[in-house]
């Protein structure tokens, strides 16, 4: 503001659509305002095809406007002798041929009163909501499955929208298809129990079906932490043993569990009552065994396999 003159900041006097009218007004106390010039009036995330005019009201002024790549510029200057006491408005019509799909964002690079310089704090108009996430960003999963969940997100013009993966330091480790979020592999909690990655949520289409050329984006980080599960033991010994006749011992039963967990070892199946266990998994006939003599226990008779 300056002495004998005051200019109000942007605001929007009618919204629409396809329109948006954006008034800057500007009043005189006691001065000639003899010119009055918008230099660089930019106009950010819209789409290519907009048309902007400059709509003079009161004043008195013969003005032109012009275009210098993606800027605009207004120029006035008066055809009266003295401009006094008068309050003025330009307002500057914003119109695109289709529905506005981004938010505007106004901002005037000079404005000139007289050959004074003016600063005015640029206009976001909010037209259309980015997408909201209201799946969790932090799901925990057991060890040993692919499945994580399914993203899901929403904005208020009920917009369609895709996801996508878009960055984070484990995103190689997932698949994300139609939404839904999974491992490539299962992953084992004794080797990694916390992954991360980003997701990204992508309007792509209208209510009505109509592409939108500049989509609003919304991302996610999502934090993936994988809950142990106390896993089976797994015997990693041969399953198929050969023994000398007379010998009782037979093999020793070898073990891995991944919690590191007390192992207890029992004896099932057809010949179970001929054979005992250790408590560290060393496997022995009760009584030693004899190829020649040895009763039919199963199959054939003078079986020498045991089950």
């Amino acid at each position: 503001m300056a002495t004998g003159y005051s200019l109000k900041p942007l605001q929007v006097i009618e919204l629409s659509d396809k329109r948006v009218l954006v008034s800057l007004s500007l009043s005189s106390d006691n001065i000639t305002i003899e010119n009055f010039d918008i230099r660089g009036l930019s106009i950010v995330n819209t789409i290519s095809d907009l048309t902007v005019n400059f709509i003079q009201t009161q004043l008195g002024f013969i003005s032109s406007n012009s275009v210098q790549g993606s800027k605009y510029y207004y120029s006035a200057a008066s055809i009266l002798g003295a401009v006094t006491d008068q309050t003025g408005f330009v307002n500057i019509e914003i119109e695109q041929p289709s529905k506005f799909l981004k938010d505007i964002v106004i901002n005037v690079d000079q404005i000139l009163i007289n050959d004074t310089s003016v600063n005015i704090p640029e206009l976001t108009i909010e037209l259309n909501d980015s997408p909201v996430f209201s799946s969790t960003s932090s799901p925990s999963v057991d060890e040993n499955q692919t499945s994580i969940l399914t993203l899901t997100a929403s904005d208020d013009e009920n917009d369609n929208i895709v996801f996508s993966i878009t960055g984070g330091e484990n995103s190689a480790s997932f698949n994300l298809t139609d939404g839904v979020l999974s491992f490539k592999a299962a992953p084992n909690y004794e080797v990694k129990s916390s992954y991360s990655l980003m997701v990204t949520a992508t309007e792509t289409t209208t209510e009505n079906g109509e592409s939108i050329a500049d989509p609003n984006t919304t991302e996610q980080e999502i934090t993936v932490t994988v809950n142990d599960v106390n896993e089976a033991p797994v015997i990693t010994s041969s399953s198929s043993i050969e023994t000398p006749e007379q010998d009782i011992e037979v093999s020793t039963v070898v073990v891995t569990d991944a919690e590191s967990d007390a192992i207890t070892y029992g004896l099932s199946g057809t010949d179970a009552a001929l054979f005992s266990i250790s408590t560290s998994g060393l496997l022995t006939f009760i009584v030693a065994p004899d190829y020649e003599g040895d009763a039919p226990v199963h199959g054939s008779p003078h079986s020498n396999e045991y089950n």
